[in-house]
């Protein structure tokens, strides 16, 4: 359990890492299709957005197995926690296109 434990934390440290270097270089990069990119609106608030998302899904990773030990969560806790992050996500890009940054236009 040791070891297991200690690898999800050190994932939990890696997107953390990831989101702070997402959020403070304010890029984001995405592929949309078939030889299709995808062009954010705002993507200095999109990438803190992102890097936000990212942290905090670092944070649930690094907490999961002492709660887990605890017995206050299952994996099925935290799969519906995943599953929220990636919603959020989706919310996020949503915000994005259809935001008022462009006016609508």
């Amino acid at each position: 359990m040791f070891w297991i434990s200690f690898f999800l934390v050190l994932i939990g440290l890696l997107l953390c890492g990831t989101g702070l270097s997402v959020a403070k270089k304010g890029k984001t990069a995405f592929i949309a299709g078939y030889h299709t990119t995808f062009h954010p609106k705002d993507e200095p608030k999109l990438a803190k957005r992102f890097g936000f998302l990212l942290c905090l899904f670092g944070v649930e990773t690094m907490v999961f197995p002492l709660f887990y030990s605890l017995g206050w969560m299952e994996g099925t806790h935290y799969a519906v926690l995943a599953v929220l992050n990636i919603m959020l996500a989706l919310f996020f890009l949503a915000m994005d296109q259809w935001g008022s940054g462009s006016g609508g236009k």
